[in-house]
């Protein structure tokens, strides 16, 4: 599982430095903006229809310097969620369900042939899925 987690953060690195995404310059240029108005704007708190989670992550890659340090910051996400899948299926097939799972998840999570190492802002409304998945 560890071993799965750290290939996926490693396919992951050489991509960090990549042009930004469409929905990431919108992201790390939107929720800033949007915090700084408060809710003051037109729709008030709802301005933007993002999770307040994923408005504070950006807010905090842009304070930290943009789109790179965000990729930077998704790293231990995508190990956490690695070693999460290889745990429920620890708990479902012992030894192989870890090892299937952690692989499964590993490689959709760094595949730059889907484009996962882009930061896409849907993902908020895929991860709560998977997780649930994996829960149940």
């Amino acid at each position: 599982m560890v071993l799965a987690a750290g290939l996926a953060v490693l396919v992951r690195v050489p991509r960090v430095g990549a042009l930004a995404y469409p929905d990431e310059g919108r992201s790390l240029v939107g929720c800033p903006a949007v915090a700084d108005r408060g809710a003051k704007g037109l729709y008030g708190p709802m301005e933007v229809d993002r999770p307040p989670l994923l408005m504070a992550f950006w807010r905090e890659a842009a304070a930290l310097g943009g789109v790179e340090q965000a990729r930077w910051l998704v790293c231990p996400l995508v190990a956490t969620l690695v070693l999460a899948a290889g745990w429920a299926g620890w708990l479902i097939g012992d030894a192989r369900g870890a090892r299937w799972s952690a692989i499964t998840v590993a490689s959709l999570a760094a595949s730059p042939l889907i484009g996962t190492v882009f930061l896409r802002v849907s993902v908020d409304r895929v991860l709560p899925q998977m997780t649930a998945a994996c829960g149940e």
